[in-house]
């Protein structure tokens, strides 16, 4: 490292101070375990740990084995007029702290054996809706990750989406992850607003931006939003893989049921869509079981309740809702019944989660009302499933 330290510094030799002109050696084998930060006051670059940093375009640089590995721009919507930052006294070894005028960014390095981590943190100082925007260049690599969307490509630098929540419809089984063949990894935090774009108008960019002002997130009362992030290096995307998953991913630790693997589960919607009655339901029950076929559970589906959010039966259509249970389970049926996050306008819930802010955003900024969302029952909020109360 003391080798490659030396190199970035010559580099950029012009008119840094003299303790940056000429860099104490220090020997591989003591700083490989350590987290490591270096830059000077007036100085027009930092080095973080294998990574450079050019204050004036803020253009990172990530190396792995002497190879850049990946580079980009941090907080792209900061002017030229502010591009000279103020240093800031780190906390402890191997972070950087500088502060635009603008904005405020820290990078905290740490080394895991043969794993490099750079966790990224901005944060805005003035204008509560400033952009806070960082980009990385796609190309050269082959990237995985993000999710599924509906016309997908693979791998998934092909693709090419404009800056979007990262929420649905942006796409399904979404993860806060993006894994480079070049072994490195950007994992996103889960508190951040979200907006991701990929390729954009053909720019082969990776970009993430922090904003809460028109998007789906909820806004604290009294948040700015943050873009943070931690980049992951290491030898292959394997190493940087395994390590991910270790230290950002909880593993199921439980058993899977294995009935549900076992036997099909049977859904009233394949035989009756939303015309579903209480008499319909035990009638397909007798026939799963007369034809002699085994069940993990039967399935109540749609439009069983009154209304949609309002997980009560309807009476009119299931008179005895308990009586009914207790013949399926008789029969040796588990019983499941269809639930969705949606509260329609119409329904009790829906009155319910607007007074005690059970919904996602998005609130209307004048009158502080939920906006409806259409789906393909009709018009309600989301639940914030995070929420515990809701």
């Amino acid at each position: 490292r003391s080798e490659f330290i030396s190199t970035r510094l010559r580099t950029n030799r012009a008119g840094l101070p003299s303790v940056l002109r000429k860099p104490r050696q220090v020997s591989t084998r003591s700083i490989t375990s350590q987290a490591f930060a270096m830059t000077s006051e007036g100085a027009d670059f930092s080095v973080v740990g294998y990574a450079t940093l050019l204050h004036s375009t803020r253009q990172l640089r990530l190396f792995q084995r002497g190879q850049l590995v990946l580079q980009g721009v941090l907080c792209t919507e900061i002017g030229a007029a502010n591009h000279t930052p103020r240093l800031t006294q780190p906390r402890r070894p191997g972070e950087l702290f500088l502060q635009w005028q603008c904005a405020g960014l820290s990078i905290r390095h740490e080394q895991h054996d043969d794993v490099e981590t750079y966790h990224i943190r901005w944060s805005n100082t003035t204008d509560p809706d400033f952009r806070l925007q960082d980009e990385f260049q796609m190309a050269g690599a082959h990237w995985y990750g993000c999710g599924t969307v509906h016309e997908q490509l693979w791998p998934i630098e092909k693709w090419q989406k404009d800056m979007t929540p990262f929420v649905p419809p942006f796409g399904s089984m979404l993860e806060r992850y993006w894994l480079s063949s070049r072994g490195v990894a950007v994992v996103v935090g889960n508190e951040v607003p979200l907006f991701v774009g990929m390729n954009s108008k053909g720019d082969g960019k990776l970009s993430f931006l922090a904003q809460y002002r028109d998007s789906p997130y909820n806004r604290p009362k009294g948040r700015r939003p943050l873009l943070e992030y931690t980049i992951v290096s290491a030898p292959s995307p394997l190493v940087v893989h395994k390590f991910v998953m270790k230290k950002f991913f909880s593993l199921p630790r439980g058993r899977p049921d294995e009935r549900m693997f076992r036997s099909p589960v049977w859904s009233t919607w394949a035989r009756y869509k939303v015309h579903v009655n209480q008499g319909n339901v035990l009638d397909f029950a007798r026939e799963i079981s007369t034809h002699g076929f085994s069940n993990s559970q039967i399935e109540i589906d749609d439009d069983y309740t009154t209304k949609y959010g309002d997980f009560k039966f309807n009476q009119d259509k299931f008179p005895d809702p308990k009586g009914m249970v207790d013949q399926l389970k008789s029969a040796g049926f588990r019983v499941t019944v269809w639930v969705h996050p949606f509260s329609n306008l119409d329904s009790e819930s829906f009155v319910e989660g607007r007074e005690e802010a059970y919904f996602l955003g998005s609130y209307d900024d004048e009158d502080g009302r939920v906006k409806a969302v259409d789906w393909w029952n009709g018009a309600g909020a989301v639940v914030d499933v995070t929420n515990q109360k809701a």
